[in-house]
């Protein structure tokens, strides 16, 4: 089950009840702050992952088209987020939209863009929040793509302040690369994010991840936690594109407090 009571676990039942309490789904969004930043992969898998204890929704909302869909190897055909971008829809019109996996029934994924979209994407997100959390699953991820950073996008904060509206967490993905860090780091000191966590994906020596680190923690002080999300593998990576099977990132769920399992 999925902690989102401030003293831990959902209570089951109350007063004597026997069903359990209708409770809202945690939204948690992800997003990178430029293409490969490998912030995709990591939404694929940490929903994978939490879909391992959980009901999980996956929605792929990258304004640069979705791949998603390729990467577990799904037949979208006529299902795509597109199909109700920009429209005032409740959550059976969303849920119209969802296939969900049959190599893991307990993950439902919405399919994104057939092609690139413009900034308009970012500024829509609100209409998604009362669908999202209509949802029956445990826990919604969505892949928010880079929208601080598109070219279109000539309001950063305004879009950083737009997600922490829509989700309760919100992940910055990035690699441990210094020259692809620096960018990211200029990229979130412009968006002035009111709350996020960044997960660093460990590519290089883990002494270049530790002063990557604190740069950061210098630099980004109003950001919640720093925490090294998974050790990136382009050959892991090639091999999960060719077999439509995602890695588990066993522990991370745990580490970032996205699940509680009851005792």
């Amino acid at each position: 089950m999925i902690d989102q009571s401030p003293a831990g676990l959902l209570p089951e039942a109350v007063d004597g009840a026997t069903e359990p309490l209708r409770h809202e789904p945690l939204l948690v969004g992800v997003l990178g702050v430029r293409g490969g930043s490998t912030s995709t992969h990591w939404a694929t898998c940490l929903a994978w992952t939490i879909a391992e204890q959980a009901r999980v929704m996956l929605v792929d909302y990258d304004m640069e088209g979705g791949t998603i869909a390729d990467l577990l190897g799904i037949a979208a055909e006529s299902k795509s987020i597109g199909n109700i971008m920009g429209a005032a829809v409740g959550t059976a019109a969303l849920e119209a939209q969802a296939v969900r996996l049959e190599k893991r029934p307990s993950l439902r994924v919405v399919p994104g863009l057939w092609s690139a979209y413009g900034a308009e994407v970012a500024y829509d997100l609100p209409l998604l929040r009362q669908p999202l959390l209509g949802l029956p699953e445990d826990v919604v991820v969505v892949d928010l793509g880079h929208p601080v950073s598109h070219a279109g996008i000539r309001e950063p904060k305004r879009i950083a302040e737009t997600i922490c509206q829509v989700f309760s967490r919100v992940f910055v993905v990035m690699r441990d690369t210094p020259e692809l860090a620096s960018r990211a780091i200029n990229v979130l000191e412009l968006a002035e994010f009111p709350f996020a966590e960044i997960v660093v994906c460990t590519e290089r020596h883990r002494s270049l991840t530790k002063e990557i680190h604190q740069r950061i923690c210098g630099r980004l002080g109003q950001f919640r936690s720093i925490a090294s999300g998974w050790d990136w593998d382009e050959k892991r990576a090639s091999r999960m594109g060719d077999n439509t099977i995602p890695f588990s990132l066993k522990g991370v769920p745990e580490q970032l407090g996205l699940i509680g399992v009851r005792r």
